[in-house]
């Protein structure tokens, strides 16, 4: 019973409080937004084309796999927006 006790102490995460950023981390949230706001612009780019597709096959008569597409790229974004919430979960 004694090891257990020993084995959950050691499992624990230390608490080290709220910290504070080191200097010029301003740039690094720079360059972090940059990359949120060209991903996100991809995002957005991917669910035009991929729409874009669909529509032009539809109007041919094709069936093609478009749709898991479709869903790969809303699965994308879901991910680009949660993104920001989970980072802010873990500071």
């Amino acid at each position: 019973m004694h090891m257990l006790m020993d084995l959950v102490t050691l499992a624990q995460v230390p608490d080290f409080g709220g910290g504070e950023a080191p200097p010029g981390s301003e740039n690094l949230l720079k360059i972090g937004r940059w990359v949120l706001w060209g991903v996100t612009a991809l995002c957005v780019i991917g669910l035009l084309v991929v729409g874009g597709r669909m529509a032009v096959e539809h109007s041919h008569g094709e069936m093609s796999t478009h749709g898991k597409r479709f869903g790969a790229a809303l699965i994308g974004c879901i991910v680009v927006g949660a993104a920001s919430a989970i980072a802010a979960a873990l500071i």
